[in-house]
Order: C-alpha cells, then sequence, then structure tokens
C-alpha cells in the first residue's frame, strides 16, 4: 500500500502529459518512475541519486549504483522539469554535504563510504571538473522552477565557494576553467585529456557563470 500511493502520488503530483500517441504518454510517466527508482535513502549517508543501476560485471561495484555529483545535477534539470521539486531539493542538498572545503563540489561517492575511507584511500572523488559549474547550473534550474528562494539563502555559502573555485581554476586568464587545475570534463581517459580547455566543460561554465549572477 505505501508503495501504491508513492507511485500514485508522483503520477499526479508532477507533470502529466497527453498526447495522441498512447506509448508516449506511458513513455513520459514511466520515465518518472526511472528516475524516482535513483533515489537512494543510504542509513549511513542520507538521501541521494545515484547514477544508474546495472549488474556489476567483472567489476567489484553495482554497474553505475553509487552516488555521482555530475549525475545528479543533469539529472536534476529532468526532474524540475516535470516539477518533482522536493526530491531535487533533498538530492542536492545532499550533495553539498560533500563539497570540499576549498569549494568543489564531489564528483563520486561510494555507498561503502560509511565503513571505507573514501576520500583519503581512492582518488576518485573530486577528480572531475565540470561537476562544480554543473552544480550551480542545476541549483539556478531548481529554483528558477520551483521559486524556492529559501534554499538559495540556506545554500549562499556553499554556492560562493563553488563560484570561488570555479573562478580560480583559470590559469591562463582566459575566463575559462582550466582541465589541468580543475581536473575532467568529457574525457577521463586517452590522449585528449591533457586539453588546456575542453568544450564541455568551458560550455558548462558558461553557463554556471550566468546562473551564478542570476542567483
Amino acid at each position: 500500500k505505501k508503495n501504491l500511493e508513492h507511485f500514485r502520488l508522483l503520477r499526479e503530483e508532477t507533470l502529466q502529459i497527453k498526447t495522441p500517441d498512447k506509448q508516449l504518454n506511458l513513455a513520459f510517466a514511466w520515465a518518472k518512475v526511472a528516475f524516482d527508482n535513483l533515489i537512494v535513502d543510504n542509513p549511513l549517508l542520507g538521501k541521494g541519486m545515484i547514477a544508474g543501476l546495472g549488474a556489476s560485471g567483472s567489476s567489484g561495484r553495482p554497474g553505475f549504483g553509487w552516488f555521482f555529483g555530475g549525475d545528479t545535477y543533469i539529472n536534476s534539470f529532468s526532474l524540475s522539469g516535470y516539477g518533482a521539486f522536493q526530491t531535487v531539493r533533498d538530492v542536492l542538498a545532499f550533495t553539498q554535504k560533500w563539497q570540499r572545503k576549498d569549494g568543489k563540489m564531489a564528483h563520486e561517492l561510494s555507498q561503502a563510504e560509511g565503513y571505507i575511507d573514501w576520500w583519503n584511500d581512492y582518488h576518485y572523488g573530486y577528480i572531475h571538473g565540470d561537476t562544480t559549474p554543473y552544480y550551480l547550473a542545476a541549483v539556478y534550474d531548481y529554483v528558477r522552477m520551483s521559486g524556492d528562494k529559501e534554499f538559495i539563502i540556506e545554500s549562499w555559502d556553499s554556492l560562493k565557494r563553488a563560484f570561488a573555485w570555479c573562478l580560480s581554476t583559470d590559469a591562463n586568464g582566459d575566463g575559462l576553467m582550466d582541465n589541468s587545475k580543475a581536473g575532467l570534463g568529457a574525457l577521463e581517459y586517452g590522449a585528449l585529456i591533457g586539453i588546456e580547455s575542453d568544450i564541455y566543460m568551458s560550455a558548462v561554465w558558461v553557463r554556471a557563470a550566468y546562473a551564478m549572477a542570476k542567483l
């Protein structure tokens, strides 16, 4: 009964579409369920959004069943778009708990963090540079869609530190974040990871700068 009520509210209290294409209507409804299934309330860490559900295969971890900052922010655009505002607020606040003192947002967090020294024994936590500008863009998108200005007030120190960190990664003064200082952008391996400023992270940073001005 609890599950039925949960998904009834998800269906009825967020955006629904009604088009002549019944399959499209159904696909949209199931897409909301798919997103909702990514919300995990870890008893040791809190409620956040994992990047996916899949078998571990030959590796020792589940297929993207960990908390990823970038995926959370990207997915939040869709959730805000169909009105899942409380969920977006919860998952954004969750990522703020793992913000580094210098303002950088975490890229990846194992669900086993309560049992291992994740941040010190592994080097994946803050390896990406694009996560932080995505955070700024996601908060702005959420507030723009929901009108939740109180969240800006609650998050202002976090937002300022994130923005300052982004600015600090511009080593050559061209106004763009530099991969060498910020971390990985679109690519995680290969010859192009040594690029000065990849267009992917540069585009996200431009949006983040716009978002911060609006916030």
